[in-house]
């Protein structure tokens, strides 16, 4: 029987996936799924349901190769690092101390995307020009997003309010 490394209630980080989507994810240990085959494991190995801690969701193969995703899910022990136990075993302090640090990389990485993506989404509702070479029309943009308006209308409109 292997020593597992977590336990419920336990944050830990993905590292050795088979997908490398999913490594370097970081999860909470949330129950039991029990010893099972895996992929790449020979044998049986022992397997947590674990819930995703970001936005990042877990990456399955299945049967036909098509992927899909999950916030929560099956992983192995094995395949997990914790970053925070508060068990009283002698845990390699080294893989412990990796996990912490792997875990800052992934979560610095992941507010990096995520303050891109709402970059890119202000960027994509401003009023700016979709092309660095091409002048942004107000006039046009509304007749754009409304089709039924005349150009008429719309500086009538403009004018009524101000602009």
């Amino acid at each position: 029987m292997e020593t597992l490394r977590c336990r419920i209630g336990d944050l830990a980080v993905l590292v050795g996936c088979h997908l490398p989507e999913n490594t370097g994810n970081i999860v909470r240990i949330i129950g039991v799924v029990g010893y099972q085959s895996w992929y790449g494991i020979n044998g049986q190995t022992f397997v947590w349901t674990v819930e995703v801690s970001h936005n990042r969701p877990l990456v399955y193969e299945n049967c036909n190769r098509g992927l899909y995703t999950k916030m929560v899910g099956p992983v192995p022990d094995r395949l997990l690092i914790p970053i925070d136990s508060d068990s009283d075993s002698d845990s390699d302090s080294d893989s412990i101390q990796l996990g912490k640090d792997i875990a800052v990389g992934v979560r610095e990485y992941c507010e990096r995307l995520e303050a891109l993506e709402r970059s890119q989404k202000l960027k994509s509702t401003s009023l700016t020009s979709s092309s660095e070479y091409e002048p942004y029309d107000p006039v046009e943009n509304c007749i754009m997003q409304h089709p039924g308006l005349t150009e008429e209308q719309v500086i009538a409109m403009a004018e009524a309010f101000g602009f």
